[in-house]
């Protein structure tokens, strides 16, 4: 039966039976498709649970049912990698016993362990043998276990059958699954004509555009006889009369392979993939010789090792050898090297998505600080409006590993710029990180476009943490407790304190500062839950300068791109006469890169609105005193705690800051001086 259906999903039967009965199957393979969608749409929504090993996962597959070369591909890769240092398993499926054998006595000191749950298999060798690096032998399909790379095997002589799914035709998946693939190997491409391999390169290139395509042959090597072991050259057999024998998923190809090396075959035994011999069998065969006057048999590796049992202890009137071949790369090496370094380079390519807000991107750069990156690429992202923004959220829900390589969302959502600049990228980012939840979609969609990891910064709103591989969200915002969640108390920062320590001297000099105390002065803007009004901060200027003159300091000012006109007005106007400030920005007029880590460096005290969580952030870990003026909020008689004002509450209890009222700025700002307590940093980098 099972060699009846492979038939009909090659098309080698035609009648009108067969055709009825392939339009069953036809059926059939529309249920399939669905089953793969539902689940493929389960894995990548969390539904269904994949696992990450804690080593490098290389998964060499196919897209095709059987046939392609997977196992000299994976030996390959073993034995390279072993060369250079790795400490490699192969985990294989087992099916049929005859790959895993097979790998089993080639990969003498490398692991191989076989069976269905990859998972539990991959964690023995990990406490077994200590290993680094698994090559999953069939994984393409298999995603309960996550992969660092997939490297597809694509077999020249039938890339893709009739291009039907299983049960009508060969296909695993639709070919769109290709996408998911980071390099495509080729393989038995002497068995065609050149053109033919040109068109195939063609299609792959449409399909993934990104992946690079490889260019392989199966290469005999020798002859090694099943009873003694003995090897002998290839000539030995040119110009002689012999039969072949073989259950694999391509004999074609074994039978081009005998012929090139000059013999004469005269018959030919076939049998199904992982087919399992018996004594029946073997004395078929030895009949049939007998009767064709055919001494020698010639069998692949795989068959070998079923066929090594059968035979053993007995006296056989021919002589059945063993065609050893081995994977030859012959084009594409170095970008197979380069493929392979990249898996286990600690540098990864990182993108920066930019929403506009500075807060939201230094939280972003802080994070891309501490990854050991190559590369770091910023990119400004603008919806085209609320709609396609509203767009983004339902096309990210659907993103799966089929979206690899396309943009088409992307193009879709955004504005050209944003667009051009993500489609010119030079390099593909292997982690995307992006803060607030007007990017999270778009996170999502590059993330499965590029097959890369990403980094959330506060909660991503009605997503699901599950979809991320690392949330960072502070604890006001009452995250919740797993695995791939930090919790801080602030927000990362870009604090650096050799930089606060250079900017300051540039900022020191230019403005001839002389007074041993420097009083820092930070303003925001007016958001959703604060109002800033113009009373409200000249009370604030005003009693910052009294205490200014009491203590005998100078005061730095800068203000937020969110200030509004008439306070960037008024306080140009005011602090314009004053000779305790020795330092005005309007961020929205001109803002001199690294204006606050300069003011963070020369200050000892730093006041600050209560609306920016990432200024507060910076100013603790500069390891100054912070005090926190309150502001007047949008809906006062609501009785909810705003996350902002969360946040201050539990610094100030936990003595890392102090918070005032506009009333009691001086009497603050002279207590804090005057104490001098032990300053408490915030060190949410370090837990990052």
């Amino acid at each position: 039966m099972r060699k009846y259906l492979y038939s009909l999903a090659t098309d080698k039967r035609k009648t009108v039976i067969d055709k009825v009965i392939g339009s069953f199957l036809s059926v059939a393979s529309v249920i399939y498709y669905a089953g793969v969608k539902f689940i493929l749409f389960a894995y990548h929504n969390t539904i269904f649970r994949s696992y990450r090993l804690n080593c490098r996962v290389i998964s060499v597959g196919n897209i095709t049912w059987g046939g392609t070369g997977k196992t000299p591909v994976v030996q390959m890769l073993a034995e390279k990698l072993s060369a250079q240092g790795k400490k490699v398993a192969v985990l294989t499926r087992g099916y049929g016993r005859d790959e895993y054998k097979f790998l089993e006595d080639t990969l003498s000191d490398i692991p191989v362990l076989a069976g269905r749950n990859r998972l539990k298999a991959g964690t023995a060798a990990i406490d077994e043998y200590r290993i680094d690096t698994i090559i999953l032998d069939d994984g393409f399909q298999h995603w309960r276990l996550k992969r660092d790379i997939d490297l597809v095997v694509v077999n020249a002589l039938n890339p893709f059958g009739n291009r039907r799914l299983i049960p009508r035709g060969i296909l695993r998946e639709p070919l769109n699954g290709l996408r998911r693939a980071r390099l495509f190997i080729i393989t038995k491409t002497d068995l065609v004509d050149k053109q033919n391999i040109a068109n195939l390169k063609k299609e792959l290139g449409r399909i993934n555009p990104l992946a690079p395509i490889i260019e392989a042959v199966h290469s005999p090597s020798h002859l090694s006889g099943l009873i003694n072991g003995e090897k002998i050259g290839l000539e030995e057999i040119k110009n002689k009369k012999v039969a072949i024998l073989s259950g694999i998923g391509d004999p074609v190809s074994f039978k081009v392979l005998v012929e090139r090396l000059g013999a004469r075959v005269v018959s030919e035994f076939r049998f199904l993939d992982h087919y399992q011999y018996t004594t029946a069998d073997l004395k078929d065969i030895i009949a049939r010789c007998e009767r064709l006057g055919i001494k020698n048999v010639i069998t692949t590796e795989k068959d070998a090792v079923k066929l090594k049992n059968i035979v053993k202890g007995h006296r056989l009137p021919i002589d059945l050898f063993c065609l050893a071949i081995k994977l030859k790369i012959t084009k594409g090496q170095n970008e197979l090297d380069s493929v392979l370094e990249g898996v286990f380079s600690s540098k990864k390519t990182v993108l920066v998505l930019d929403d506009g807000r500075p807060g939201h991107l230094k939280q972003s750069l802080a994070v891309a600080r501490d990854v050991p990156c190559s590369t770091l690429q910023i990119i400004r992202l603008r919806y085209k409006n609320r709609l396609f923004r509203f767009l983004a959220v339902c096309l990210a829900f659907f993103a799966s590993p089929y979206c690899r390589r396309c943009l088409r969302c992307v193009k879709f959502c955004l504005d050209k710029n944003s667009y051009r600049q993500l489609a010119d990228l030079d390099k593909t980012p292997d982690i995307v990180i992006s803060a607030g939840s007007g990017l999270v979609a778009m996170n999502l969609i590059l993330t499965r476009a590029n097959e890369a990891k990403n980094v959330v910064l506060m909660k991503p709103g009605l997503w699901s943490f599950k979809r991320f591989n690392l949330v960072i969200v502070p604890e006001h915002d009452h995250p919740l407790r797993r695995e791939n969640v930090l919790t801080t108390l602030g927000a990362p920062n870009l604090v650096n304190p050799d930089c606060l320590r250079e900017q300051a001297e540039r900022l020191k000099k230019r403005l001839g500062l002389s007074k041993k105390l420097r009083i820092g002065l930070f303003v925001g803007g007016e958001n959703r839950e604060y109002i800033f009004s113009k009373d409200r901060i000249s009370q604030i200027v005003s009693e910052l300068i009294r205490t200014a003159e009491a203590l005998d300091a100078e005061v730095l000012t800068t203000t937020s791109r969110r200030t509004s006109r008439e306070i960037s007005k008024y306080l140009k106007d005011y602090l314009a006469s004053q000779e305790r400030c020795k330092l005005l920005v309007v961020a929205n007029e001109l803002n001199p890169p690294q204006t606050a880590e300069a003011i963070l460096g020369l200050s000892q005290i730093i006041v600050i609105s209560s609306d920016s969580v990432s200024m507060i952030s910076e100013s603790l870990a500069a390891s100054r005193y912070v005090i926190v003026f309150e502001l007047d909020r949008k809906r006062p008689g609501t009785g909810s705690i705003s996350k902002h004002t969360r946040l201050v509450n539990r610094l100030a209890e936990g003595n890392y800051l102090s918070i005032c009222s506009s009333d009691n700025l001086y009497d603050t700002v002279r207590k804090v001086w005057r104490e001098k307590r032990p300053i408490k940093t915030l060190r949410d980098n370090q837990a990052v």
